[in-house]
């Protein structure tokens, strides 16, 4: 690939880290909510005094809590994808320096062969 091709590369990977880390930390404020959720319910129950409301509160305890453990799963494997998208990135930034520092190595080989070249020819009308 050509190094404008990686650079835009890059940037497509650059944008979707940030949309990824933005989908997990968004995810675990619904996980924090969650739980808070839960913490409520279940002291709720505590203070409740007769069985049906407490098993009720508990309930909804227990579905608060679910939905915490999914969103943390969630964003888990968001901060994943996040990672993998700044590792590919990196991946490809090395490759474009080193695609660089050759080009810039071929520059000067190339201006030297052409200094020699005609450093030659002057001897040739010299001598």
């Amino acid at each position: 690939m050509s190094v404008e091709t990686d650079r835009q590369s890059v940037k497509r990977l650059n944008k979707q880290q940030e949309v990824s880390a933005k989908k997990a930390n968004d995810l675990r404020a619904k996980e924090k909510r969650k739980r808070d959720e839960a913490v409520r319910a279940n002291a709720d129950a505590d203070k409740a005094t007769r069985p049906g409301p407490e098993r009720t509160k508990r309930a909804v305890a227990k579905r608060a809590e679910a939905a915490a453990a999914k969103y943390a799963e969630d964003a888990a494997k968001y901060d994943k994808k996040a990672a993998d998208y700044a590792k590919k990135a990196a991946d490809l930034n090395l490759r474009i320096a080193k695609a660089e520092a050759a080009a810039s190595t071929q520059t000067v080989r190339s201006k030297r062969a052409a200094l020699q070249v005609a450093q030659k020819a002057r001897r040739k009308r010299g001598a």
